[in-house]
């Protein structure tokens, strides 16, 4: 028997295969969240009031199929943080492109404890600021530490 999601689950569902995958139609949006499609029209309609993700009129993949692409919004930016190779590594994106802003901060594995957390403050306030002065606010934000294990989780 599959276990029951939240809503905020299979609203993370919906926007990770859309992630994935660039775009899908709603029939195969709902397959891939294994959703009705009754649950992918609401969804969509919340997540498009909240300007997270936008419907683009595409060619139907057969005779009689859906015309609209449903994607991330054009204007989402997404922040991602990385520990690797002794730095930190900081960046805004939209999630189909090149960075709008990115920058690196050294910082050796041998680094004591207070040192990363000078160092993640530092990357955090810079990351913030530049996105104060482009008027820019990332909505999700994804950190990557190698070798991490969070508790019983997979390794990222």
């Amino acid at each position: 028997m599959e276990q029951l999601r939240t809503r905020r689950q299979t609203r993370a569902s919906v926007l990770a295969a859309l992630l994935a995958s660039g775009g899908l139609f709603r029939p195969r949006l709902a397959e891939a969240c294994r959703l009705t499609e009754a649950s992918i029209s609401r969804i969509v309609a919340e997540l498009k009031n909240e300007a997270l993700i936008e419907e683009i009129r595409r060619p139907a993949p057969y005779p009689g199929g859906p015309a609209q692409l449903v994607t991330l919004h054009k204007d989402l930016r997404l922040a991602g943080l990385e520990i690797a190779q002794d730095h930190l590594s900081l960046a805004i994106a939209p999630p189909r492109g090149p960075a709008d802003h990115a920058e690196r901060l050294p910082l050796p594995a041998s680094a004591p404890a207070a040192r990363v957390q000078a160092v993640l403050r530092q990357g955090i306030e810079g990351l913030a600021a530049w996105c104060a002065r482009q008027g820019v606010a990332p909505r999700q934000i994804g950190v990557a530490i190698p070798g991490f294990r969070g508790i019983g989780g997979p390794r990222n």
